[in-house]
């Protein structure tokens, strides 16, 4: 803001003073009472900086019906006596599906266009690829043991 960095001022200003608001501004983008400089530059900036979380880890608002078998977990763990399975522990934090076996595919209320995806899978044995789908569909190929 003006006044706590002073860069509304050009590069000379450490050596020479100011004493108006100049013409064009250099790096700022509020004045001293939060009002945008330009603010079309304030909505851009807020525009393409904005993000939305889609998963909470407490519940699945946000994420269409039908749901399937997919749930909140406290964590996800391969059962030890049968390593094709999954141990789910209760809890919240991690969003699990296949309790049962094989669910529905999961899609959000919204639409997006970039976003960033953490996931972890387990493949056992000789199944289809895991896929992402968004307009340009991403397939994850499963390593040949």
């Amino acid at each position: 803001m003006s006044g706590m960095s002073r860069t509304i001022y050009p590069w000379d200003s450490w050596t020479k003073s100011y004493d108006a608001e100049p013409a064009v501004w250099f790096h700022d983008i509020y004045r001293r009472d939060g009002k945008p400089y330009r603010p079309q530059e304030a909505a851009y900036i807020q525009d393409i900086t904005r993000s939305e979380v889609l998963f909470s880890g407490g519940d699945l608002a946000g994420w269409c019906q039908p749901r399937g078998d997919w749930t909140v977990a406290g964590g996800v763990a391969l059962d030890a006596a049968k390593p094709a399975a999954f141990v789910i522990a209760s809890g919240l934090g991690v969003m699990v599906n296949r309790a049962k076996g094989s669910t529905v595919n999961l899609m959000t209320e919204a639409e997006f266009g970039d976003v960033e995806l953490h996931v972890e899978f387990c493949i056992q044995g000789d199944h289809g690829p895991v896929a992402y789908r968004n307009l340009r569909a991403k397939r994850i190929q499963p390593k040949a043991s």
